[in-house]
């Protein structure tokens, strides 16, 4: 484990930390926030690489998920207070609501699925302030938010800086969906999106078959993740390897300052009553690595076409992934679908194994996409 925190150190110098060769990385924070939990550990990660001009974070969108919107906008408010950005970073209130997906129905699925972290469907949406719970801390002082809504910030950031947006979603994908249905033309423009989501070869958090935040609103996830966008997923699957444990909490609580104090407010407690008590690394994780820089450096892409097949190459920071080496039978560039990934993943783990059981003979010299085009899928593995 301490071998695997080391590459994600290393992965941070290399992959956010740009260096003075290269601009900063612009990253969105699309996040369905908390206090000190995995979002607000994420946010105060990337608040310092701000500080610190190893990115350029634009902004922090706001989505329902692991609580209501309202509560959210609470916590957001009082934390980039909190981090000394309030006048860079801007929170930009969302989606209050799943596209589809309702608080109503939540009792009927519980009933027939079982149900793990329901989030915000736990209890009906706030319909006052006194509702509302202020940091351990207090409520944000002179910080109101910012006037756009979350998606129309994510389109004009998106049109002002076109292939140069990372959006950082680690929350449910109603904010981006929107996004991009209300503008399909920042499709082409966006960077990458990097995700916490899904669960592939585990059980979901949610249902024994839905990871939360996909689970919260899937419609808005199928409508993102089927468009032709480099996507980097962070799955359950390595989320849960990664814990945040009493040696951790240690040393940040070390320190001195409101973020160590916060933190010993927050898991004091909690590692008192039981030292043996950890929690999961979730949307903590991909803050870490997940703008890759250096094609010599990131995962391989799973799917794709033929013209970045051949540009695979392994990682060499331990995070693993898997390929089928080919793309499907046709002739042009055939883009990757998240429904095929899991077929993919039981196939021969072997590249050119996996790209024979699924295509009977190789298609690469028939691959005519661009490079703004292909639909590159990476899933970051655990090794």
């Amino acid at each position: 484990m301490q071998g695997f925190l080391k590459r994600c150190a290393l992965l941070v110098a290399v992959g956010l930390c740009a260096g003075t060769a290269q601009a900063a990385e612009k990253v969105i924070f699309d996040t369905d926030f908390n206090v000190l939990n995995d979002d607000g550990q994420a946010f105060i990660m990337l608040a310092q690489l701000h500080a610190q001009k190893r990115i350029e974070l634009l902004g922090m969108t706001l989505v329902s998920g692991n609580a209501w919107v309202d509560q959210e906008q609470v916590d957001a408010l009082k934390a980039v207070e909190r981090m000394g950005v309030e006048k860079e970073v801007g929170v930009y209130s969302g989606a209050a609501y799943p596209l589809l997906h309702d608080y109503a129905t939540f009792d009927a699925q519980q009933a027939l699925f079982g149900a793990g972290w329901p989030g915000a469907f736990k209890h009906p949406r706030p319909t006052s302030p006194s509702q509302l719970v202020a940091p351990p801390d207090g409520l944000a002082t002179h910080t109101p938010l910012r006037k756009e809504t979350a998606a129309q910030f994510i389109v004009d950031s998106v049109r002002a800086n076109p292939h140069q947006v990372t959006i950082l979603a680690v929350g449910p994908l109603t904010n981006v969906a929107l996004a991009i249905r209300s503008a399909p033309d920042i499709v082409p423009l966006i960077k990458r999106i990097v995700y916490m989501g899904g669960a592939l070869e585990i059980p979901g958090n949610t249902t024994p078959a839905a990871e939360f935040n996909w689970w919260f609103d899937p419609e808005a996830a199928k409508i993102v993740l089927r468009s032709p966008i480099e996507h980097v997923i962070f799955p359950n699957d390595v989320c849960e390897k990664v814990t945040f444990d009493k040696a951790v909490y240690q040393r940040v609580s070390a320190q001195k300052g409101p973020i160590a104090d916060l933190y010993k407010h927050e898991f004091g407690p909690l590692f008192d009553k039981d030292p043996s008590y950890h929690s999961f690394t979730w949307d903590s994780l991909p803050a870490l690595p997940g703008q890759p820089r250096d094609r010599h450096r990131v995962p391989r892409p799973v799917g794709g076409c033929g013209r970045h097949a051949r540009r695979r190459l392994r990682p060499r920071t331990g995070l693993r992934q898997r390929c089928p080496g080919r793309h499907a039978e046709g002739q042009g560039g055939v883009r990757c679908r998240p429904e095929k990934i899991l077929g993919w993943l039981r196939q021969p783990r072997d590249p050119a194994d996996a790209g024979q059981a699924l295509t009977g003979q190789r298609k690469d010299e028939h691959c005519t996409c661009g490079e703004r085009a292909c639909h590159r899928v990476y899933i970051v593995g655990y090794t």
